[in-house]
């Protein structure tokens, strides 16, 4: 079935967001009893509090509220390429595919778009709804790779442009991500990711404070931890990491030092997924906005914002 019934032609003068695109298919998207049922698993009941704060709610309306909480990644990966100057000819890799929201819609927009995400430890829940999204959007799963980064060689095919949006957290060998990805990354690409910076003592998935310097020891006073998938595989990362995988694979590594304060200027945003499940910032954004002293969140040291947003290309020939 095709999207928005075969007008997907529509889309190629004037395509439109990502949020847009998916909004405009909802109805095929809660037609379909497979999709729709994977769709609640992945919602928790802290999501729950922030989505229904309206009281009763349809059942197709509360699925639009789920369905639109989850395209907010999608749009932040976006966020992180737009201004590279890709278009439909470019080869795009992205690491983490999760959902697959990304990957179907560039697919249906006829981008030429590759990812990556491997099936942990037998947890399917997320290939199942990537496959329900691109069998709704009638585009080609050919490309959305049931790999990690350690095997990411395996694709014999080189990329302008590499992305993620909060993934290498959750990577285990950084030193091999990075070299493979290097390997795949054409002479002049690019490659964009974001990610947490541990030496801020704070998690995100979590919402805890860390032990600072000692992240992993925080599940000494929190037990529960220690049985978590999600915990364990956390790598932790920091800037002092990527510097020195992007330094042994021979790449050269770049950050966006207003990344923190272009972040917190999406509080300003009530309608904002970000701005409603980090409704505890709001406060403090609107003193220091008060105050005038946001603008100083663009002079902080890399080493003490968070989240990271960099940028990292081939060094050039004569620096290697």
């Amino acid at each position: 079935m095709k999207p928005s019934d075969g007008t997907l032609e529509n889309y190629m003068d004037s395509p439109p967001s990502l949020t847009d695109f998916y909004l405009e298919n909802a109805p095929l998207f809660f037609a379909n009893d497979a999709f729709r049922n994977l769709l609640g698993k992945t919602i928790t009941p802290d999501t729950e509090k922030y989505l229904f704060k309206k009281g009763e709610l349809s059942e197709e309306e509360r699925f639009k509220h789920r369905f639109h909480s989850l395209l907010e990644g999608g749009e932040g990966a976006l966020r992180l390429i737009a201004g590279l100057g890709y278009d439909k000819q470019t080869p795009l890799l992205e690491i983490g595919g999760g959902l697959g929201i990304v990957y179907g819609y560039l697919k249906a927009l006829g981008y030429n778009i590759h990812s990556i995400e491997p099936i942990m430890g037998g947890y399917t829940l997320s290939r199942e709804i990537a496959r329900a999204v691109f069998d709704i959007l009638d585009v080609s799963p050919d490309h959305f790779f049931n790999l990690s980064t350690d095997n990411l060689t395996t694709i014999d095919h080189k990329y302008d442009i590499i992305f993620s949006f909060y993934t290498f957290e959750h990577v285990s060998n950084l030193p091999l991500a990075f070299k493979n990805m290097g390997a795949v990354l054409n002479e002049k690409g690019r490659m964009v990711h974001i990610v947490p910076n541990y030496t801020i003592p704070f998690e995100t998935h979590f919402e805890i404070p860390l032990v600072p310097l000692f992240p992993k020891l925080t599940e000494f006073f929190i037990p529960r931890l220690k049985q978590d998938g999600l915990w364990n595989g956390l790598n932790f990362i920091t800037n002092f990491k990527i510097d020195k995988v992007c330094q042994s694979a021979g790449l050269d590594v770049k950050y966006d030092r207003e990344n923190l304060y272009n972040a917190l200027l999406r509080l300003d945003d009530p309608n904002c997924e970000f701005s409603q499940s980090k409704s505890y910032l709001i406060p403090p954004y609107r003193l220091m906005k008060w105050c005038g002293l946001l603008g100083l969140l663009k002079y902080f040291p890399i080493t003490l914002t968070s989240p990271l947003r960099f940028t990292v290309r081939h060094l050039p020939r004569s620096y290697k």
